[in-house]
């Protein structure tokens, strides 16, 4: 009988809101040859079977359905939405005092030997105490472990995993003087596609492409001022903007009081990864990641990634100059991807060298390292090698 893997978040997001969703659409396949799979969303996701989580059920501890986001309150409360305003704050009421009847509630569909991965600290509050676990961070090390007043409640609330895994070496190291932790990157099928590959397609000329939710953390209103940017240096560039998010009205607004519906395109949500064949250049203009699953994918299709320097992370998935740039300003920006469109053997370069650089990032890879990982906790042992061994993993 195959071990059992409990993934527990305090509220499953949608299946298309990228993010936690893709991460684990992707995982529960990669493992599911060698460990069952449980998913339990404390608070009501509005489903028990989803076809994205192939084979897995997934278990409502609450039939309620929260939203904690207090910093959308002040201006629900100047748009006059007070029943969204009372919502939020119903939900941030039984978020803090839930947990206790959601442990009890977790516990009776717990078995003794299940792996526990919370998916977040807003997650791990409502493990039972006496219950081991992992803890995955997602998001960069300051979100929760610094000045981010929700981030820092969340952290504070929750019980010492055993092990908390983020999604970089450069947040491992920052944590590790304070806390047991390891990181696995996110990961992408890198030789899924390679039939398809076509890096020197004339098709692929002079087009860009942003895959990612609209939102503030996002910074798509960068994006739009450096499309504007490009545009007035007199530069043929078309992009096409995959997503959906709270900023999508305005920045359709924007587009048009701009005049760039010539050049920018907004292209809704897909989940169809071939996209990226179609595009020489990746754009991502955030204010922060954790580690960006765009770049991966984008790299994997041949394509570099300009990108504004998110974090330490930033240099672990592009190698600057190589199969992308890292750019401080917004003229940086600009002019890289100018510099770019209008060399062919640049691009090419860059592009190839990209493709080569995603095997680190692939399927292969990550198996090899979460196998590391959950073999080390079905014997107990949480303390792992911070350069982990490959070779270490003997069942691949």
């Amino acid at each position: 009988m195959k071990r059992r893997i409990v993934l527990v978040f305090d509220i499953l997001p949608h299946p298309e809101a990228g993010g936690l969703s893709v991460t684990y659409q992707a995982l529960i396949p990669l493992l599911q040859d060698r460990y069952d799979f449980c998913i339990i969303s404390v608070f009501n996701c509005g489903y028990s079977q989803n076809e994205r989580y192939p084979d897995t059920p997934i278990i409502n501890l609450f039939r309620h359905h929260t939203d904690i986001r207090y910093a959308k309150i002040k201006p629900l409360l100047k748009q006059g939405h007070l029943l969204q305003v009372l919502n939020i704050l119903y939900s941030i009421f039984l978020y803090l005092a839930a947990a206790p009847a959601a442990g009890r509630r977790m516990k009776k569909h717990l078995r003794s030997d299940d792996i526990l991965i919370a998916v977040s600290p807003a997650a791990a509050r409502f493990i039972p105490k006496a219950r081991t676990f992992i803890l995955e961070v997602h998001v960069f090390y300051e979100y929760f472990f610094g000045k981010n007043k929700l981030g820092r409640i969340q952290a504070s609330l929750m019980k010492k995993p055993a092990l908390t895994i983020f999604r970089t070496k450069a947040d491992m190291k920052k944590a590790m003087p304070t806390m047991n932790a390891h990181y696995v990157y996110n990961f992408f099928d890198e030789t899924k596609y390679d039939s398809l590959l076509q890096i020197d397609a004339p098709t692929r000329s002079h087009r860009i492409l942003f895959m990612g939710r609209l939102n503030t953390q996002k910074n798509p209103e960068r994006m739009l001022r450096c499309a504007e940017a490009l545009k007035k240096r007199g530069v043929a560039f078309q992009l096409d903007i995959y997503g959906t998010g709270p900023k999508e009205e305005k920045m359709r607004e924007w587009i048009r009081s701009h005049d760039l519906t010539s050049c920018v395109t907004m292209k809704g949500f897909t989940k169809d990864k071939t996209i990226y064949n179609q595009y020489a250049l990746h754009w991502q203009t955030s204010d922060f990641e954790g580690l960006s699953l765009s770049i991966i994918e984008a790299k994997a299709f041949g394509v570099p990634t300009i990108s504004t320097d998110w974090g330490p992370g930033v240099y672990e998935v592009i190698h600057d100059g190589q199969d992308g740039y890292i750019c401080q300003s917004e003229d940086q920006f600009v002019q890289k991807t100018a510099e770019l469109l209008n060399d062919r053997e640049r691009m090419r370069a860059m592009s190839y060298a990209a493709k080569q650089n995603a095997a680190e990032f692939g399927k292969t890879q990550a198996r090899r390292h979460w196998l590391y990982i959950l073999e080390n906790a079905e014997k107990g042992n949480y303390q792992l090698e911070e350069n982990w061994n490959e070779t270490t993993c003997n069942r691949i």
